[in-house]
């Protein structure tokens, strides 16, 4: 998977496995369960790909030793520009 699609996609599925944790309460974290689910399907089996959907959040990144800038960019603006949880606010 080329750079630019890497981003497209990760952009679009990074937050993929809350749907899979909203519905399954034994499920792992939704950074988890997404890649779990999308390393299953041939089209997402990369690794850079997978290491950004498995690490979009600052902590994570902060405990990982990632070589790869992605997550980092992708945490970095999600902190920015959504800096609020949407569960929170739906629970209000």
């Amino acid at each position: 998977m080329d750079n630019r699609t890497t981003l497209m996609y990760g952009a679009l599925l990074h937050d993929i496995g809350k749907i899979i944790t909203r519905s399954n309460e034994g499920a792992a974290s939704h950074q988890t369960a997404g890649k779990q689910f999308l390393q299953q399907l041939p089209p997402f089996n990369d690794e850079q790909f997978l290491q950004l959907v498995a690490y979009h959040d600052l902590e994570q990144i902060e405990k990982s030793k990632l070589s790869n800038k992605y997550p980092f960019l992708f945490a970095s603006s999600s902190k920015r520009y959504c800096p609020w949880d949407r569960s929170q606010a739906l629970s209000r």
